[in-house]
């Protein structure tokens, strides 16, 4: 099965590409902007584009309370739901965007947000689920 990974931000998002077949992420592009609705549309053409079956979004949960970040893509979930035709599952991200920053820092590469998706997927591919 193939699946979209979704690092979600209010002002930025990464999307990466993986399938459980091969149990491999990788980075496949970056959003800038604050328009949810539009977003929320190249999603569902990439669903369409890359063939994915499921999406996977990165939460950043925080413990014992919800923060506002994790209300915030929760809220982003609900919708994912209900405008896309495929599934939405979801990944505890709080460890990938320090990740992803080591990787870029290591790598020379600038912040993209696409690596943090990769992450993201391939800790779900891998069976660290929610």
């Amino acid at each position: 099965m193939k699946y979209l990974g979704i690092d979600y931000g209010s002002r930025h998002a990464g999307f990466a590409i993986g399938d459980d077949e091969m149990n491999l992420a990788s980075p496949l592009e970056s959003w800038n902007g604050t328009d949810r609705a539009a977003l929320i549309t190249r999603i569902e053409e990439l669903v369409v584009s890359e063939d994915a079956e499921g999406i996977v979004v990165g939460v950043p949960y925080s413990g014992v309370h919800n923060g506002e970040q994790q209300e915030e893509v929760e809220e982003f979930i609900k919708e994912l739901r209900i405008r896309c035709a495929v599934s939405v599952e979801v990944v505890d991200e709080r460890f990938t965007s320090q990740e992803a920053a080591q990787r870029m820092k290591e790598t020379g590469s600038g912040k993209d947000h696409s690596v943090a998706a990769m992450l993201i997927l391939q800790t779900y591919l891998d069976g660290n689920r929610v």
